[in-house]
Parts: structure tokens; sequence; C-alpha cells
């Protein structure tokens, strides 16, 4: 595909991003919380069933975080152990038969 295939996707992709992650939901429940940032985002990415590296994009371009944030939350992605209940289990993450981890239905991309 050439640029034109580009800007599709491109628009696919956004259209996209704000139908899962829509501004208004989203920055109130960022808002809501007085959880650290990574905290925030892990529990937000498990609620809203996006993948990571989405979540991180569209909490900065709705300004929720800033670049230097966002940088931060993408080389520290989240692990199993950082949403056990306790019980040697997790309730947002998984491990796929090919060792990749899995949020829900989001992909750590």
């Amino acid at each position: 595909m050439g640029e034109a295939g580009s800007e599709t996707e491109r628009r696919i992709n956004a259209f996209a991003v704000h139908l899962l992650l829509p501004r208004s939901s989203l920055t109130t429940a960022w808002n809501a919380s007085s959880e650290g940032i990574r905290t925030r985002a892990i529990r937000l990415a498990a609620e809203y069933r996006v993948s990571w590296s989405a979540l991180c994009a569209q909490l900065k371009n709705l300004g929720l975080v800033r670049e230097p944030e966002r940088q931060m939350l993408l080389e520290q992605r989240p692990l199993p152990s950082d949403s056990s209940n306790g019980r040697g289990r997790t309730d947002c993450c998984r491990r796929t038969s090919d060792g990749r981890l899995r949020l829900w239905l989001g992909w750590f991309v």
C-alpha cells in the first residue's frame, strides 16, 4: 500500500482508539484515582480491555500524561504480578501458550 493506504490505516486506528478509549470517560476515570501513574494505567487498560500501547498513546493524546511519562509506561510494561489478587492468580494479565502476555483482550505491544 502507498501513502493513501497509510493515511487510511492511520484514520482507522485513530477512530478505533477514540471508540475504545473515549475522552470523557477515560479522563474521568483517570482523574478519579489517586493511585500512581503506572498503577492507574494498568487498572484502566484492564477495565477498558485495550492494549498497553493503545492506552499509553491515548493518555498522551488527551494530555493526561506527558511524553516522559508515556515513555516510562512503555518501558515498564505490566507483568502478571502487577495485578495479583493475593492468591497467586492475576485478574487482568495472562500468559498465552506462546509465552506472550495478554491484558484481557489487548496485547502488550
